[in-house]
């Protein structure tokens, strides 16, 4: 059943991608994270380079309406130069090949939502991201169902092989859902839709089932930041209607289903309590890199050791072939002191550019919101998970829109003043 799936998936993929390419403009970057995620959910039968070149036109198409795009963040461009340069280090490239391309194509997207979102208003820009987290959300819980219908469990996460499984995500997958949360609540709370409130729901409950804690604790931040935004603007009506149908319905998914035992069950598998978030090991991969760089110098710490091969390569081999879980350690052990630079300034910007456009409270939640979450996932990992930082991105810049009703009441006053005129 879950070949049929993934079959299934990566055709109607494939579909999507030529539709989006023949009838869609520059929105076509709202619906970018839906294509990374679903090809990250599957096991592709394809060859790679077909994902490659669907997802390279579809991000020249939109360059080709933007052209002028690069001028929104030099960091970015400086940064994406870089890592090619750094290429000449590297003795497998297919290996990492993927993480290439994610990367390339987020300093892209950095430079390039600003671009887009300055020709749309706010109300436009946040229809298409709905859109496309409805869809996350939909992949998220169809995936979860097919992989335990069929039992497909590869990873193995924290030991889980039994009861929900979510096949091929694991870790970092779930990261795009807390952005797919904070859009989808802001329009159920309005528009009460029940299929999509009972996916928004049951796709809220399986991620707290992942004991995936980052994402855990980030889809509930997703929710109460949403819900005090709606509160702001004098929608406290909505707020507790959707409250009390969201708790009727998580009442009837967990006492009708076996949710509250398969979350105990795997709160006992993980040893939450044992575990003591001091003790975690990427705590202590920043110490390895400075005795690595500035004490026993094995590595050049201006531009690193090689990119994306961190496996065995720190820390004199202490944990084994273990990748480097934190962001800044790896970003640092890839690029050095300037890729590490460039990357937080070319970030630091990004947010600047939104601040700046701040027009309301929830402007600025929305942006604080973005800035936890990039926090947590930079301690937790991974910014080569491009699905999740360019949805974050798009997130983050809602701000730059235009604001469609100031534009209409000067319209209106300006034809009034003229009918009096005459």
């Amino acid at each position: 059943m879950i070949n049929l799936f993934f079959l299934v998936t990566e055709f109607v993929l494939y579909g999507f991608s030529i539709y989006l390419l023949c009838y869609r403009d520059d929105r076509i970057l709202f619906y970018l994270p839906v294509t990374f995620y679903a090809y990250f959910m599957i096991n592709p039968v394809a060859p790679a380079s077909l994902h490659y070149l669907l997802t390279s036109l579809l991000i020249g198409k939109i360059i080709y309406y933007h052209p002028n795009f690069l001028k929104n963040n030099i960091f970015a461009v400086l940064l994406a130069l870089l890592y090619f340069f750094l290429l000449h280090k590297t003795d497998d490239f297919v290996s990492i090949r993927p993480h290439m391309f994610s990367v390339t194509s987020l300093f892209i997207f950095i430079s390039l939502t600003p671009e887009v979102y300055k020709k749309y208003s706010r109300q436009e820009l946040f229809h298409e991201l709905y859109q496309s987290a409805i869809i996350i959300l939909v992949l998220f819980v169809l995936n979860a169902l097919a992989s335990t219908a069929s039992g497909y469990a590869p990873t193995e996460m924290y030991g889980i092989t039994s009861g929900l499984l979510f096949g091929n995500q694991d870790t970092t997958y779930f990261n795009i859902l807390a952005f797919a949360f904070f859009v989808a609540i802001y329009r159920l709370t309005s528009q009460q839709r029940p299929m999509e409130l009972i996916i928004f729901i049951v796709a809220l409950a399986f991620i707290m089932l992942s004991l995936r804690r980052s994402a855990m604790g980030l889809s509930a931040l997703a929710v109460i930041t949403m819900l005090s935004i709606l509160v702001f603007r004098g929608k406290v009506d909505k707020v507790v209607g959707f409250v009390l149908l969201s708790v009727f319905a998580g009442a009837i998914i967990f006492f009708s289903t076996d949710f509250i035992q398969e979350f105990i069950h795997r709160y006992e598998l993980r040893k939450l309590d044992e575990r003591e978030l001091a003790e975690e090991k990427r705590f202590f991969e920043y110490d390895m890199l400075f005795r690595d760089t500035f004490i026993s110098y094995d590595y050049d710490p201006w531009l690193g050791y090689a990119l994306f091969d961190s496996p065995g390569n720190y820390g004199k081999g202490a944990f084994g072939d273990r990748s480097l879980h934190g962001d800044l350690t790896n970003i640092f052990h890839s690029t050095g002191l300037v890729g590490l630079l460039l990357y937080l300034s070319m970030v630091t910007t990004a947010f600047v550019q939104a601040l700046l456009r701040v027009k309301s409270i929830t402007d600025l939640l929305i942006i604080c919101f973005c800035a936890i979450a990039f926090s947590v996932y930079t301690i937790t990992g991974r910014y080569t998970q491009v699905d999740s930082m360019l949805m974050m991105i798009l997130l983050l810049m809602l701000p730059m829109g235009k604001i469609r009703r100031k534009i209409l009441n000067n319209e209106v006053s300006t034809n009034n003043a003229s009918r009096q005129l005459s």
